[in-house]
């Protein structure tokens, strides 16, 4: 499986399955990793005031802010997407996400996100063996959780090689993947306490995310393993009215891209209704989105959102 973050024709739908999205419930669901994730983020200089507002006053907002912000953090969504279907730049692609509708149009857009997780950056720590000394030396927490994980994704063959067991990966616990959520988080949140908590020598603090594989194996985390596409099928879930709002969305972006005047897209194809059959596009990119297989989110139609939707359409006109 690719390593790199989500790139689908414009208007797709990034629903739960590709999101891997239990999973990153269960780990927001620690209150420890929760209330230590939302503390880096509002320990940012880049973080606006307005933002910072809604931190403090709407749970729900916060929590998807929380997923987003880490979907961004560990490279899974790159800083082309925005959450704002009216978008004329053609840098930019929107993907209708169904599990955080009630906040979506709320999101901004990748790019000031990661913004905000830039700011908590820390020079001097850059490292899993500066994460280390700066415990040694008594300093808890040693750097922003936000800045840990970036340290922790860019330090992923040294995690696959000492801490994982064999044929799992960093990427493999948060990627889409046949590990049930409950396993692939509690792993994820051993490593996090692992390295970010626990001085290597110290063993009267054991690691609250152990279970039986883990201690009679130092240094690895618990163990993994992998099940059958129909063990997960209650796994990764949208509701059927968070589908169906995206649909709308998706419907919406679709309307905006075929009235853009064709000199203020940078010189891509002309889009019209006489060209497009929106309804036979929903109907498609909808099962397509729902049924791709994991292993093929990431590959085609990376760079050319519009070219794509043009590309299918006039497939559809043709049939």
């Amino acid at each position: 499986m690719s390593n790199s973050s989500i790139k689908l024709a414009d208007g797709n739908i990034l629903t739960k399955k590709i999101l891997n999205f239990d999973t990153i419930q269960a780990i927001f669901i620690n209150p420890s990793f929760h209330s230590l994730y939302r503390n880096s983020l509002l320990s940012s200089p880049k973080l606006p005031k307005s933002l910072r507002d809604k931190l403090d006053s709407n749970k729900i907002f916060t929590l998807h802010y929380l997923y987003t912000s880490f979907l961004v953090n560990i490279g899974r969504l790159n800083t082309t997407l925005t959450f704002q279907p009216q978008i004329r730049s053609n840098l930019r692609v929107f993907y209708p996400i169904p599990s955080l509708r009630l906040s979506h149009f709320l999101l901004g857009d990748s790019p000031r996100i990661k913004n905000v997780l830039n700011g908590t950056l820390d020079p001097n720590c850059v490292s899993l063996q500066d994460v280390q000394l700066r415990l040694i030396n008594g300093i808890h927490p040693p750097t922003p959780l936000t800045n840990f994980i970036f340290i922790l994704f860019n330090s992923a063959q040294t995690i696959n090689r000492d801490n994982l067991h064999s044929g799992f990966t960093l990427h493999n616990l948060l990627w889409p993947s046949n590990i049930p959520s409950h396993l692939a988080s509690n792993a994820f949140l051993w490593l996090v306490y692992h390295y970010l908590h626990k001085v290597s020598d110290d063993q009267s603090h054991p690691n609250p995310f152990d279970d039986d594989w883990s201690r009679q194996h130092p240094g690895r985390c618990p163990r993994l393993v992998q099940l059958s596409d129909a063990e997960l099928m209650h796994e990764n879930i949208d509701l059927p009215e968070d589908l169906e709002w995206a649909t709308q969305m998706q419907q919406q972006r679709i309307h905006f891209l075929t009235q853009l005047n064709p000199q203020s897209t940078d010189h891509e194809p002309s889009i019209t209704h006489e060209n497009f059959n929106s309804h036979s596009l929903l109907a498609i990119a909808t099962k397509d989105a729902l049924e791709t297989p994991l292993h093929n989110y990431q590959d085609d139609l990376a760079n050319e959102p519009t070219h794509a939707i043009s590309r299918k359409l006039a497939i559809i006109n043709s049939i």
